[in-house]
């Protein structure tokens, strides 16, 4: 199957636990029933360090088992994003300039770009969007995606705290999750 991007028109170039989405939907682990049939489009927000991406593939298997009717989309910094292409279980790849609006956020170009970024993110309609990478850029664009669930880690979980403002659902930290690895 072959991926597909969001182009953006820029004028220059584990362990997640249950979660009830409103309406009465269940997003739940894969030995949980009943699977997800409300749950339509789900965003995973990881969005760079290549080692920390390929750490949180298994998330994709556990989705696909979650949510099999769903579509997944995978949120990523646009030099990452060719290491998710070609993945069957990402329907749609994400890519977000962020390096290359680092250090120009004062610059009105960048934000024209952040701009239809955004509008591109909400045009999807997420159901869910999961921040598996509890930073501040990373909870922005979970928040600014319009999902009605933006599920994160808790206090324990974040790199950065005020992530923990941009997630309505919090998954709890679990000791043995303190590895990367294990974390998802």
């Amino acid at each position: 199957k072959k991926i597909k991007y969001i182009r953006f028109p820029f004028p220059r170039g584990g362990k997640i636990g249950s979660l009830e989405i409103p309406g009465g939907r269940m997003l739940s682990c894969p030995h949980m029933e009943p699977k997800t049939p409300g749950i339509h489009r789900i965003l995973v927000v990881k969005l760079s360090a290549l080692g920390d991406i390929l750490h949180a593939l298994p998330v994709i298997s556990y989705l696909r088992r979650a949510a099999p009717a769903a579509e997944v989309h995978w949120a990523v910094d646009a030099s990452f994003a060719e290491i998710l292409a070609g993945n069957p279980g990402i329907a749609r790849v994400v890519p977000l300039p962020i390096r290359d609006w680092k250090g120009k956020a004062g610059s009105p170009a960048t934000w024209r770009e952040a701009r239809h970024a955004v509008r591109a993110l909400r045009r999807e309609g997420y159901d869910a969007a999961f921040d598996i990478q509890g930073n501040i850029k990373s909870g922005l664009v979970t928040w600014l995606s319009g999902a009605p669930a933006r599920v994160g880690f808790d206090r324990e979980g974040v790199r950065e705290s005020p992530n923990l403002l941009f997630t309505n659902r919090k998954v709890r930290s679990l000791p043995e999750d303190r590895h990367i690895s294990r974390k998802y």
